[in-house]
């Protein structure tokens, strides 16, 4: 069993978004067109949708979510969980 640990040395992190009731889909082709999130879920939760995001510092990071993905339209609130290291899962289970 590998159990390394990965660092990363950019600022990656999941962006919790809780929209507007009823929900459009206006706000993820909004999200579509920011390039740093790279990959994003719409979920059953208190929150709606889930963002990752990926930036060359945090402060970076910061300033997208504050100056992009809460200015778009319809989106009441986000709660940020800075990534500090990953696991690969995938790669655990081949090695088992």
């Amino acid at each position: 069993m590998n159990n390394t640990i990965i660092i990363t040395l950019t600022s990656s992190a999941f962006v919790l978004i809780d929209c507007d009731f009823p929900f459009s889909e206006n706000m993820i082709e909004e999200l579509k067109k920011i390039p740093e999130i790279t990959e994003f879920y719409r979920v059953q939760s208190i929150y709606d949708l889930i963002a990752k995001v990926n930036a060359d510092s945090e402060d970076q990071l910061h300033e997208i979510v504050i100056r992009k993905i809460r200015e778009i339209e319809g989106i009441k609130n986000t709660l940020t969980m800075i990534i500090i290291a990953s696991k690969d899962a995938k790669r655990d289970r081949e090695t088992e």
